[in-house]
């Protein structure tokens, strides 16, 4: 019955135990500090060696694991694909800065006509009417 109890307990502290509990730290605290190993897993030789490893994990190790691994794989590549997003509109700003004026609006601003253009003129308007009844 001792026996039974040391193995159990050696159970607790496995490989796939460990490596199951890492893989979960990091999915659920979301950590930044594998941000080069992301940019590495989201080569083709990186997605490559990755389905690989979920194999060799699902058949050697536990498939639970192999699951985890997924999910943090998967949450890699959302991260990357952040990262590269961010640095190509940055990019795309500095190649790009914005115009303040088009040529059309220049020429509409230049050719445009006068604001209140009869306002404060010095002309007299004075109606001109005509007599019907004295013109027969």
């Amino acid at each position: 019955m001792v026996k039974k109890v040391m193995s159990e307990s050696d159970n607790l502290f496995s490989f796939e135990n460990i490596i199951g509990l890492l893989l979960a730290i990091l999915i659920i605290f979301d950590l930044k500090v594998e941000e080069p190993i992301c940019r590495l897993i989201n080569t083709n030789m990186g997605l490559v060696s990755s389905i690989v490893v979920v194999l060799l994990l699902a058949v050697f190790v536990h498939p639970i694991v192999a699951i985890l691994f997924v999910i943090y794989l998967y949450q890699c590549s959302n991260k990357t694909g952040s990262y590269s997003q961010e640095s190509t509109n940055n990019t795309l700003q500095q190649l790009n800065p914005p115009n303040t004026l088009q040529v059309e609006e220049e020429v509409i601003y230049n050719v445009a006509p006068i604001k209140n253009q009869n306002k404060d003129s010095n002309l007299a308007v004075t109606p001109y009417s005509v007599n019907v009844g004295s013109a027969l």
